[in-house]
């Protein structure tokens, strides 16, 4: 790809990521390098402690995230919810997720369970006026309609490969749609991405964090209109748009 940049451009954010695991920093400063910020997400209760604290850590690098993820929707309890409400409490800009539902992953966690866990997600997300972070694989129908009926202030489609007919429906719901260097690299999938407006989308790594840089020179080769310098300072603001607040004006 040549012309794009072979370094990670300053300010560039990471739309989703995860702790490593096991979590260790292995001796850097950050555990998260490259990115300007991250939205870390947690899959589950176990990880938001630490989550929290390296959040307090690094308040301007880190936006949180805290959830249950649809593979771990069946351990979810009254406990868990009441926390997850503290911990939003405390942090104003965190985010809710990832959630959402699954039916691709083994064990398969029931249905009954991963909506149960989703709807009160986007209960908690609704109450707090949060952005939620969504996870679905095979699941659009019943996560569509369960939107419809709770809708969230803002939303995150992670690692979007679905197909072209969702869209309209979730942007009707201000979702923004990340995508990294798996989806960026399926040749198939590219005509659906340029058909995404550039205030909606985003990098993420998904927790490999040198696949940031892949993912921005992948975004910036299909729009060959808009040069990379253009496209960071769109990225940046989808971000803020995403993490602040506010409501999308329509």
């Amino acid at each position: 790809m040549a012309g794009y940049p072979s370094e990670i451009p300053p300010g560039l954010p990471d739309a989703h990521t995860h702790l490593p695991r096991p979590f260790e920093t292995n001796g850097r400063d950050f555990p998260f390098p490259g990115a300007a910020s991250s939205i870390v997400c947690s899959a589950e209760p176990n990880d938001w402690d630490t989550l929290a604290s390296l959040a307090r850590q690094y308040p301007e690098r880190i936006i949180p995230s805290f959830g249950i993820h649809p593979w771990h929707a069946g351990n979810a309890s009254d406990i868990h919810w009441q926390r997850l409400t503290e911990l939003l409490d405390e942090f104003p800009m965190a985010g809710v997720g990832e959630t959402g539902m699954d039916k691709a992953h083994r064990p398969r966690i029931p249905q009954e369970a991963q909506e149960k866990s989703f709807r009160t997600h986007l209960g908690i997300a609704r109450e707090k006026n949060r952005f939620v972070t969504l996870h679905c694989v095979r699941a659009w129908g019943p996560v569509l309609k369960i939107l419809d009926e709770l809708p969230p202030p803002r939303l995150l489609v992670h690692a979007w490969h679905g197909p072209s007919e969702h869209v309209s429906p979730l942007l009707k719901h201000n979702a923004l749609f990340s995508v990294g260097s798996r989806q960026l690299m399926d040749e198939s999938f590219h005509a659906a991405i340029r058909s995404l407006p550039p205030e909606r989308l985003l990098p993420e790594t998904d927790g490999y964090t040198g696949n940031l840089i892949p993912a921005f020179r992948y975004l910036c080769s299909l729009f060959r209109d808009c040069p990379p310098e253009w496209w960071l300072i769109q990225i940046r603001e989808n971000y803020m748009n995403l993490s602040s607040p506010s409501i999308f004006l329509p």
